[in-house]
């Protein structure tokens, strides 16, 4: 019986299966044999019948990307006609879901002998090796890898070979389900898949976060050992059993049947590692550890194995006499029963060396041209075409630009940019996207990508770039810090302190649910969260380089300025990265920040600008031809309205077929007969023919579903959406989603998100919604969304709220939001793009008509004013100050004064004016004591009680501290207490009370230590080595000092200075001048950059001792007026300034008396400051003994 199927036939059922039946077909026109699956309904229910065909759909969506000789080819999908049921009597049911692909005439590999030879099995292994290369470099496991899933194409087929098939297919029905405990996303666990018998532990355990390569290569080991064995290693009559095996049980005695290399026993253990980190990470890994095993010589075959399925019932138990289907309950029994700690340990296998993977992925994916029988085939499925990798033409010269950079870092180990520069629809992505798959595939780099969007998402950024790549994006937090903790283990990481950072970086700002042990983590600046960063990326490229994908960088300050970080600071922490930026040039007319950014990375050796322009004529013929092939003419009237932009051909063609306006011609592709030529002059009508050829068919509200889906912007959150349209009474349409995937107008994120795949398609929809005068409503909707799925204070969301209510037309509800998203903002030290909130929300307040003298604009004027505070730009945060006190003094604003008091209080202390400082402090106190802000109150007397004890009256300063520690204690604020200690601290030792100095200092450093605040560790270990310096303890000093440093360098802190300046007062101690200097001056010139006063007087005073022993006497001069002009300005005290001197003048009192007598007079100065009675009167001494002397 031959059964129509749109341009083929099915002839012959090959294979019927609980899944579904294979038939063998042929494609009519042609006459070229196809295989096709149909699939069967495996469930009862209704609603399970639609999820399994639409996880079915996706996963063919997903293959149809995969263009490979070892790969499977996929032709064509779609669902049984009525017509076709009708024909065949209900045998084929309509509705069901069939895949077309190329026929393997010699069936799949577990019907075919066993291999007699390892010259035999080797070639197998190496075509599968490089097929599984491929898809996992474009984000596909497989999940099944059998004999059974390995097709064996003849001589007489189209393309000969070994073709892998079923990337998932058979198991499409099994989704990711949530933990308990997730929240919106999907979870860690799921039902598990697969075959039983070749299964990885992390399949057994449904660990779905933890599939990777090694995931397929695990199931890839369990075949070679059957292949080579022929048997599986593990036999079980039940899931449990199995799993249990596979989970504790060592991989039997290798006993292959015929010779084999020494080393392939080793080879196949590596493979089939229980923990996947001991397995190859990449198949290329694999592949080259296999081919340095070299050969052996023909011998004899040891003994015969099974020459057919048949004949070895092992071979089929699996498929028919045993129920495997698991729950997901055994997953979660085999999960407990995972004990990783009573395995034994074994190292990572090493990637393929440095230098190697170009030559091997030669040898292994030669190109060669698609076999015409099949290929001119291809345009049965025209409805794959936006499936289908868009292939790459030309592109050599910007192609060779990035290899030679991502040469470059392998050489150098050291990072390099490329900055991809061009116009929208250029091709910039496709090139980057192309540098990621072929490094992937080769085993060169391991790829990771960044997203940016005109306004931040939830998909925006480095964090969730790094959340994708561990799939960790969902987690609750204390998963996530698991997570963290056993990927930062396997890295050698052993400090709890760093994955805990780490999940407080993915977490992002969330102080309300945070545990105590995240809450104490506060990154001080954003350079702190970039060193973070870099350490985590450079311990990942130690043992294969990263390239780090920066898609519309235009749209992504804090990522361009992270790549700056990295660059300037690989001298202390080397970061094999290749940073890969696209970049659209129209988009920085706009974007200030971002332009400022790439002008200074420019400027950098270590980056390469490249222009990428049009395609050449001859280049953008091969496209078209490539893609589809159409005939010559009409490939000649595309190309010449295209102009080289491949987005626009790409576009055209797509909204042709679509439109089901391309037939096959003699020579080609040619338009339907009575179809008009139109061709669009530009993009902007590309797009608005293409909105509406896919929303032709769907009602209003429909229309408005979608038109809602582009207003939440970014990537679609499903739970988001689907909240959203509840309120609103909408259905979503999503199997016109599916549709609009096939033609690349969305594309899918790891994460269950989806995104319009470009910003034109979501403008027209945006602008069509806006037309239609709904577009407010969906704005409001989507605030009121946010608020009811997101706690308060939930990374980014006050943002994406004001958005909405600004586009809504609610300016007062965005402007109160904005603010808040500004706070949060300072919060994660993202101070520039803080800035521009305030900027957007002046406009809002002006485009209300509200005039200066309303207190929404002081509002902004003080938060700007702590902006530049913390970039130390004082000068311009003092005229914030000041406009925001004009305007508060007129209407007594009281609130406004205070908080603007507070910050010109920090920036007096900062540039050492302490006297004005304190009066600021006391100004804003009592505004807050009045206002009942407890919290304020603490902080000002805290602030307070540092100030007056720099400026020796430590009796009030002990007082103020005590004062500031009740009330932080009250109000459970532990961070605060043990800072008020480390305070206290600093009294003791300015009174000489050393022992009460010591038990301050480590109290505090055992609150900090329980809280896990590194920065504040530091400081506490800075402390108290200077107690220890004092008692002349300078060996144990100094390995105090050096930890300290260790700390701060690891946080990216600048008070690592600090630390290197108290090195230099034990060198000093020690009479080691000249090493002393050389600490000393790179710490000056540091100071002066950020000109922090306090601590330049210190620098300068530590250098005294330094020019008295150069034999220099005007540097001498010059050094002792810059450091009293210092001490005058900042009215600083301390012990060290007054050792510094005294060292000095014992340095000059028998050559040079007079500056001798200057070094003694500050020394005593700076005593009786500090109340020191007893050593003011030593420096006393020393000056009446140099009276006299000239």
């Amino acid at each position: 019986m031959n059964i129509p199927l749109g341009p083929f036939e099915l002839h012959t059922c090959l294979a019927q299966g609980g899944m579904g039946d294979i038939w063998k077909g042929l494609h009519v026109q042609q006459q070229v044999p196809v295989a096709v699956k149909v699939v069967s309904n495996p469930h009862n229910d209704s609603e399970d019948l639609q999820t399994y065909y639409q996880f079915f759909r996706r996963e063919v969506q997903s293959v149809a990307r995969l263009n490979h000789p070892g790969i499977v080819t996929v032709l064509d999908y779609g669902t049984i006609a009525p017509e076709v049921e009708q024909r065949t009597e209900g045998e084929l049911r309509a509705g069901s879901p069939y895949l077309v692909m190329e026929y393997a005439s010699g069936g799949s590999l577990d019907q075919r002998p066993y291999p007699t030879s390892f010259r035999e099995l080797r070639a197998i292994l190496f075509a599968l090796l490089d097929a599984l290369g491929h898809a996992h470099a474009r984000g596909m496991i497989h999940r099944d890898l059998k004999p059974g899933n390995v097709l064996v194409c003849t001589d007489e087929d189209p393309r000969p070979g070994l073709k892998l098939t079923d990337f998932g297919i058979a198991h499409a029905s099994e989704s990711q389900s949530p933990s308990g405990d997730d929240v919106l996303t999907s979870g860690t666990e799921e039902l598990p898949s697969g075959t039983p018998f070749y299964m990885a532990p992390e399949q057994f355990r449904g660990r779905w976060r933890d599939y990777g390569p090694w995931t397929d290569l695990y199931s890839f080991g369990i075949m070679v050992y059957e292949l080579a064995c022929g048997a599986v290693p593990f036999d079980g009559r039940s899931f449990l059993n199995l799993g249990l095996m596979h989970l504790q049980s060592e991989l039997p005695e290798f006993d292959p049947a015929f010779a084999v290399p020494d080393g392939l026993d080793a080879w196949l253990r590596c493979l089939t590692a229980k923990k996947p980190q001991h397995r190859f990470q990449r198949a290329i890994d694999a592949a080259w550890a296999l081919r340095e095993l070299g050969d052996v010589a023909p011998q004899a075959i040891l003994y015969t194995p099974a020459a057919s399925p048949e004949s070895d019932p092992s071979r089929i138990r699996y498929t028919h006499q045993m129920d495997y289907m698991a729950t997901i309950a055994d997953g979660a029994a085999l999960d407990a029963a995972w004990d990783p700690d009573a395995l034994p340990e074994r190292s990572t296998p090493p990637a393929i060396p440095l230098g190697s993977w170009r030559t091997l992925a030669d040898e292994l994916s030669p190109d060669a041209p698609e076999p015409e029988g099949l290929s001119a085939l291809v345009g049965a499925g025209l409805g794959l075409f936006g499936l289908r990798e868009i292939p790459m033409v030309d592109r050599e010269r910007e192609r060779e630009e990035l290899w030679s950079a991502l040469r470059e870092v392998h050489q150098e180990r050291q990072a390099r940019v490329v900055v991809l520069e061009g116009d929208t629809g250029i091709g910039k992505s496709r090139i980057a996207s192309w540098i990621c798959e072929r490094a992937h595939e080769v085993g060169a780099a391991e790829v990771l990508k960044a997203q940016h969007g005109r306004i931040p998402g939830p998909s925006h950024g480095l964090r969730r770039m790094v959340s994708s790549f561990y799939r960790s994006t969902g987690l609750p937090q204390e998963k996530m810090v698991r997570r963290c903790r056993d990927i930062l283990k396997r890295q050698g990481v052993t400090d709890s302190y760093e994955w805990n950072a780490l999940a407080r970086l993915l977490l992002g700002r969330n102080e309300a649910t945070l545990s105590t042990s995240l809450r104490a983590v506060r990154f001080a600046s954003l350079t702190e969260r970039y060193t973070l960063l870099q350490r985590l990326m450079s311990r990942m490229g130690q043992e294969r380089p990263l390239i780090v994908f920066l898609d519309d960088a235009h749209w992504g300050a804090s990522s361009l300025n992270y790549v700056e970080h990295v660059l300037d600071n690989q001298e202390g922490l080397p970061t094999a990265v290749l940073f890969v930026l696209a970049v659209n040039r129209a988009e920085l007319d706009e974007r200030d920040m971002e332009r400022q950014a790439l002008e200074r990375l420019a400027k950098l050796p270590e980056t390469r600008r490249v222009t990428v322009g049009p395609l050449s004529q001859e280049d953008s013929r091969a496209l078209v031809h490539n893609i589809i092939g159409l005939s010559d003419g009409l490939a000649n009237q595309l190309v010449a309205r295209s102009k080289g932009n491949p987005l626009y051909a790409v576009q055209i063609l797509g909204d042709w077929i679509d439109g089901e306006e391309l037939v096959q011609g003699p020579e080609g592709f040619i338009l339907r007969p009575g179809t008009q030529t139109f061709l669009p002059t530009d993009l902007a009508q590309i797009w608005e023919a293409t909105v509406e050829r896919h929303l032709a068919g769907l009602s209003e509200e429909q229309r408005m579903a979608l038109s809602l889906a582009a207003t939440l912007d970014g990537e679609v959150d499903p739970d988001e959406l689907n909240e959203v349209c509840a309120e609103l009474g909408l259905e979503f349409p999503w199997e016109r989603l599916d549709a609009l995937y096939t033609s690349r107008q969305v594309e899918r994120s790891e994460d269950g998100g989806w995104s319009f795949t470009h910003a034109m398609f979501r403008n027209v929809l945006i602008r069509q919604a806006r037309e239609a005068g709904y577009a407010p409503d969906l704005h409001r909707a989507c605030a009121a969304m946010l608020g009811r799925v997101y706690h308060e204070g939930y990374p980014g969301i006050a943002e994406r709220q004001a958005r909405h209510m600004s586009a809504a037309g609610d300016l007062e509800a965005a402007v109160e939001l904005l603010l808040i998203a500004v706070d949060e903002l300072l919060e994660d030290s993202e101070y520039q793009r803080a800035l521009e909130l305030l900027d957007e929300r002046d406009e809002l307040l002006s485009q209300l008509g509200l005039t200066e003298d309303h207190v929404a604009w002081a509002e902004g004027w003080t938060f700007r004013a702590n902006i530049h505070r913390l970039r130390w730009e004082f000068a311009e945060a003092l005229r914030w100050i000041q406009r925001a006190l004009d305007k508060a003094g007129e209407h007594s604003w009281l609130r406004i004064i205070a908080e603007a008091r507070t910050t010109q209080a920090r920036i007096a202390r900062h540039q050492g004016h302490r006297q004005e400082a304190w009066n600021l402090h006391k100004e804003a106190l009592a505004y807050f004591e009045w206002s009942g802000d407890r919290g304020e109150v603490a902080t000002n007397l805290a602030s307070m009680a540092g100030l007056i004890r720099e400026q020796g009256q430590l009796d009030t300063s002990l007082d103020l501290y005590n004062r500031a520690y009740a009330l932080f204690e009250e109000l459970g604020d532990a961070v605060q207490q043990a800072a008020c200690l480390y305070g206290l601290g600093h009294v003791h030792r300015q009174r000489q009370d050393l022992q009460n100095a010591k038990e301050m200092y480590n109290l505090a450093l055992a609150m900090f230590e329980e809280l896990d605040c590194r920065h504040q560790q530091a400081d506490c270990l800075n402390a108290l080595s200077d107690l220890l310096r004092y008692n002349g303890d300078f060996d144990l000093a100094e390995k105090g000092y050096r930890r300290a440093i260790e700390i701060f360098e690891m946080l990216g802190a600048k008070d690592a200075q600090i630390g290197r300046l108290n090195l230099a007062y034990i060198l000093i101690a020690r009479d080691q001048f000249d090493e002393a200097r050389y600490l000393i001056e790179p710490v000056l010139n540091s100071l002066k950059a950020s000109d922090y006063r306090v601590y330049l007087a210190h620098a300068h005073a530590a250098l005294l001792p330094c020019e008295a022993n150069s034999g220099d006497p005007e540097a001498f001069e010059r050094r002792m007026a810059e450091t009293i002009r210092l001490l005058k300005e900042t009215s600083t005290v301390d012990p060290d300034i007054a050792l510094a001197a005294e060292a000095a003048g014992r340095a000059l009192a028998s050559s040079r008396p007079r500056q001798a007598r200057r070094a003694f007079k500050l020394a005593a100065a700076q005593w009786r400051a500090l109340g020191n009675t007893a050593s003011f009167k030593a420096a006393q001494q020393q000056l009446a003994l140099l009276k006299g002397q000239s």
